[in-house]
């Protein structure tokens, strides 16, 4: 589907809403919506990430409390069959939190509530009673992937602006919008602490592998094979019980722990902490397991590393602009990192067996 079909089925959704006046879009403060909704003529609600002024979409309050008023606007309509969550910027799905509110923030309770925020706002999508699709063009890290994992299906185009994962570890913060609940019970414990550890970001035939995604596709039929998804009805996963379990999490977690020790020496505690969480988590409900990723994201940000990764992360950002080809690929202004820095981490599972693997020699 193209750029052109997607304006006619938003021409589509305004003739429906002007016959519904009490279900506006919502704006932001300065009038400016950063999600559009559309509904096709078969009852799919489109929802459009497109931040005002920016090339990227990032999430801050401003724009959960819109995507929590589309949720309302979805909850109250029965007869909608399919939600999908696409972007329309060139090279961006969505690139995470807004860092500098969360680097900015010194009460330690609106923090809190603001992480708790994000949960709530991905939960009501995960329990939405229609199919819900992710259809991911561009980076799609941090709680861009957050919200995808919170979706029935995803699917990702296969430009090569196309990169997916969790990169918190880098800069010093835990996935806490359901990453490190939901990536194990998708892929299994094993490969979701490969991913997580290491806060990799992975292009697209690789996240197919890793089974992040559910297809992969050109990007002119993204919406089409979203649509697909939607038909298909709610998927049936597998349930890894014998890599998803407290005792193999406890195993795990005791191999790992020294290993980790060894190769960050202390300096990336977020990288001990996420291990914790994840391995803690998927031996409890999925509710428990949102908790404990609140509790580690807090204790993180209380420490001096997480400021001081960060305010990294920002420098770094700075000085891409004044040249080219860095570490980063454009991605806007305090969000999360799209590619991964050479922090010299590297998580001692392996990535194509999904199994503990040798720690690596020389580093």
């Amino acid at each position: 589907m193209t750029n052109s079909n997607l304006a006619e089925l938003e021409i589509s959704a305004i003739n429906l809403e002007r016959r519904q006046p009490s279900t506006k879009t919502p704006t932001t403060t300065a009038g400016v919506p950063n999600i559009r909704r559309a509904i096709t003529a078969e009852q799919l609600c489109i929802l459009t990430f497109d931040r005002a002024g920016s090339s990227a979409n990032i999430f801050d309050r401003a724009t959960l409390n819109e995507l929590n008023e589309h949720l309302n606007f979805i909850a109250g309509n029965s007869e909608l069959k399919g939600l999908v969550l696409c972007s329309a910027k060139k090279s961006i799905f969505i690139a995470g939190a807004d860092l500098h509110s969360i680097a900015a923030e010194t009460d330690p309770a609106k923090l809190r509530e603001l992480i708790q925020f994000g949960q709530t706002t991905f939960n009501r999508i995960a329990a939405l009673p229609l199919v819900t699709v992710a259809a991911i063009h561009g980076a799609c890290v941090g709680g861009g992937f957050e919200i995808s994992l919170a979706c029935d299906w995803r699917v990702a185009s296969t430009d090569k602006a196309t990169r997916i994962g969790l990169p918190e570890t880098q800069i010093g913060l835990i996935p806490a919008w359901g990453g490190s609940t939901r990536l194990a019970r998708l892929i299994s414990l094993p490969k979701a602490l490969d991913v997580i550890l290491a806060g990799k970001t992975v292009a697209g035939k690789q996240a197919l592998k890793y089974g992040m995604i559910d297809a992969l596709v050109p990007r002119e039929y993204l919406l089409e094979n979203a649509f697909k998804k939607v038909y298909a009805g709610k998927p049936r996963r597998p349930r890894y019980a014998l890599k998803n379990n407290s005792l193999t999490a406890k195993a795990l977690a005791a191999w790992l722990r020294p290993k980790l020790n060894q190769k960050t020496r202390g300096h990336y505690p977020a990288v001990q902490k996420a291990l914790e969480v994840v391995t803690r988590g998927i031996g409890v409900s999925v509710q428990e397991s949102l908790r404990l990723e609140v509790e580690g994201i807090m204790e993180l940000t209380r420490g001096q590393t997480t400021r001081n990764l960060i305010n990294l992360f920002f420098q770094q950002e700075r000085a891409k602009k004044l040249s080219v080809g860095q570490a980063f690929q454009p991605a806007g202004s305090g969000d999360f990192p799209v590619a991964r820095r050479n922090t010299g981490l590297e998580s001692p599972v392996n990535r194509q067996a999904g199994k503990p693997a040798p720690h690596p020699r020389g580093r």
